[in-house]
């Protein structure tokens, strides 16, 4: 009997685990993840929602806004050096930054909250990441004011407008990642 509580047990965590795909914050995935379901963070009809702004220090305590990258496509992507989905998504978007330089910004608002500055710059150096971090413990506000992040990766796209047009929680196959990039590059700005 105590042998199926374990197995039931195993089997609930190990579930909720893979179905999210990403890491809650404060803990630590130690598994791999399948890609979770993404979900649209705007209402259909084109009435999106407005990325809300933020200032937030990068890595060399220089302040980066999100409304001074207007006009382009923008990753907003919210993660942690110790969570292994989000480590996992890190290539996709050194990737896309690269692809499409000229229309997309990639900005990883790190939530580490026991890592220097220093041991998340020598982090950012050896995954070669060629894209934006800021400090998101420099304001929490910034969680809340992107719907109360409670699981990481969570990435927001953002469009030339600034509207939010697609949200998505847990890891996420390249592929998946640059057919939203593609489709917010090809969109014509209002601007």
């Amino acid at each position: 009997m105590k042998r199926v509580v374990k197995i039931a047990i195993l089997l609930a965590v190990m579930s909720g685990i893979f179905a999210v795909g990403g890491c809650s914050k404060g803990e630590k995935s130690e598994g791999e993840t399948s890609p979770a379901q993404s979900t649209q963070s705007a209402p259909a009809q084109g009435n999106y929602t407005p990325a809300p702004d933020f200032a937030l220090p990068d890595l060399d305590g220089k302040t980066v806004k999100l409304s001074n990258f207007r006009g382009k496509v923008i990753i907003l992507d919210f993660w942690a050096t110790w969570c292994r989905p989000c480590v996992m998504e890190i290539p996709s978007f050194v990737k896309l930054q690269k692809k499409y330089k000229d229309d997309l910004v990639v900005i990883g608002v790190d939530l580490d909250t026991k890592r220097s500055v220093d041991y998340i710059k020598n982090f950012a150096d050896k995954h070669d990441m060629n894209y934006t971090i800021v400090l998101g413990i420099a304001d929490p506000s910034v969680i809340q004011k992107y719907g109360n992040i409670r699981s990481i990766p969570t990435t927001f796209f953002i469009d030339r407008n600034g509207y939010i047009r697609e949200k998505f929680v847990g890891v996420h196959p390249y592929e998946a990642i640059e057919e939203v990039v593609k489709k917010l590059v090809e969109e014509k700005s209002a601007i």
